[in-house]
């Protein structure tokens, strides 16, 4: 199965350069519920307290990962995974006439990153039902986000007090091929293919499938009618 990381030019070029990932501070996401215990779960810890005897803010305070501090230390990088390309993911993650996606694999992924480095699939949940798997919030999105099919990798550093950190990786031992958006003009095909090639890149750059044009029969076989 492929991953994908839809990205722009610049970002591209910060990977090939510094021979780095980048992993945001989970609290930088647009996303308010990025890193929120979902309310089935904080119900159900709750009345294990009861049930032990143990004051709730006691047993709620032994699980880290349910306290907003939780967002301040842990760094994610996101992937889309899917064996095709995503026209949605085009439209929001990029501009459509200059976006470019990494593609990779989660056993590359997983390969290039040091082991303290979780990586996971994203929970698609309701954040109110009562029977939610347990496992750290940050792998847990409410359902509306589902199309995103997320892969995500995940470092959680109490000591970090950087928006970011980054990772060494080999991006020739990483990248499977990159792919220019849909309405990209050939000028910008070139310009990523030159980019790519001045950095010694070993993956092919090739044009987003999504950019082929379709043919009509009526148009193909009309003088045949």
């Amino acid at each position: 199965m492929s991953v994908w990381r839809y990205l722009d030019l610049a970002k591209l070029i910060s990977l090939l350069d510094s021979k780095k990932m980048y992993f945001t501070r989970m609290d930088k996401f647009d996303d308010p519920f990025e890193g929120v215990v979902p309310n089935g779960i904080t119900q159900m810890l709750l009345e294990r307290a009861m049930d032990s005897g143990v004051g709730p803010g006691y047993y709620l305070a032994c699980h880290k990962e349910m306290s907003q501090d939780f967002r301040m230390y842990t760094y994610v990088n996101c992937w889309h995974e899917s064996a095709i390309e995503s026209e949605a993911m085009w439209s929001l993650y990029t501009d459509k006439q200059k976006g470019i996606a990494v593609v990779s694999t989660r056993e590359k992924l997983t390969s290039q990153l040091p082991d303290f480095v979780d990586i996971r699939n994203v929970e698609y949940i309701d954040f109110d039902a009562s029977d939610i798997k347990i496992m750290p919030p940050c792998f847990y999105k409410r359902s509306a986000f589902e199309y995103e099919k997320e892969l995500r990798a995940v470092i959680t550093d109490e000591n970090a007090e950087s928006s970011g950190v980054h990772v060494d990786i080999e991006p020739n031992q990483l990248i499977n091929k990159v792919v220019v958006s849909p309405l990209a003009e050939p000028w910008f095909i070139d310009v990523v293919k030159s980019v790519c090639a001045k950095y010694g890149s070993a993956f092919d750059v090739e044009k987003s499938s999504l950019s082929i044009k379709p043919r009509y029969a009526f148009e193909e076989y009309g003088n045949i009618l």
